[in-house]
């Protein structure tokens, strides 16, 4: 059993002058002490669940992976270790990936080390630094995504394909070409997924595809040929 009753930190980040500045920050506190660093995912995991910290603080962009799927990883392990993320002031989408993975909080990169060490406390202690309103964002992309899906779900698969290439800003000609179609039977497809759809002009299906491909929906038919 560890007799050390503060908070054990371990920090995950690829600039080993990052995890130097956090180490000097924790070690400088009489109630925290650093228990580890590496600068991979691959090698920070196994040593996160046998060292079992209170807080892993992970830099978002990591070689060989990202903050978010390590987040979930060491949460599926063991739900007891709290995770704080560093990231950009503007990255929304590595904040709602972080609150997504089970982070107990963010702090954007550059902030005073006092801040930081208020932040690793403040998660130790079972609080969550994560703001309303970004939990609000990510229940809002959440459901747009689900939204999408049911979209998506009322096209037969040639129509997905046909819409996944107009958002590649193809005209129906090249639409026709690609997956080896008459023109006509193309356009009677847009005017069939637009119906589906509830859109007005191939304009707004445009967007609709790259908001799918965005989200990662974007999967169209090989050609045929």
């Amino acid at each position: 059993m560890n007799p050390y009753s503060g908070i054990r930190v371990y920090v995950v980040d690829d600039h080993e002058v990052v995890r130097r500045g956090i180490a000097s920050l924790v070690d400088a506190e009489d109630s925290m002490e650093i228990v580890g660093e590496s600068g991979s995912p691959g090698d920070a995991l196994p040593e996160i669940l046998d060292l079992r910290p209170d807080v892993a603080v992970l830099g978002n962009h990591l070689s060989g992976g990202c903050a978010a799927d390590l987040c979930q990883r060491i949460r599926a392990a063991d739900p007891r270790i709290k995770v704080l993320v560093l990231t950009g002031r503007d990255d929304p989408a590595a904040i709602s990936s972080a609150v997504l993975a089970g982070a107990s909080g963010y702090v954007v990169n550059g902030i005073d080390g006092c801040s930081l060490v208020s932040g690793i406390r403040h998660v130790a202690g079972g609080h969550s630094l994560i703001e309303p309103a970004v939990v609000r964002r990510t229940i809002e992309e959440m459901e747009m995504q689900q939204r999408s899906l049911e979209m998506i779900s009322e096209l037969v698969p040639q129509q997905r394909s046909v819409l996944f290439l107009i958002g590649r800003g193809m005209t129906n000609r090249q639409i026709a070409e690609r997956l080896v179609l008459a023109e006509q039977t193309v356009a009677d497809d847009v005017a069939d997924l637009l119906a589906e759809l509830g859109l007005q002009h191939r304009t707004q299906a445009v967007l609709l595809a790259r908001r799918l491909t965005g989200l990662g929906f974007s999967r169209p038919l090989a050609s045929a040929s």
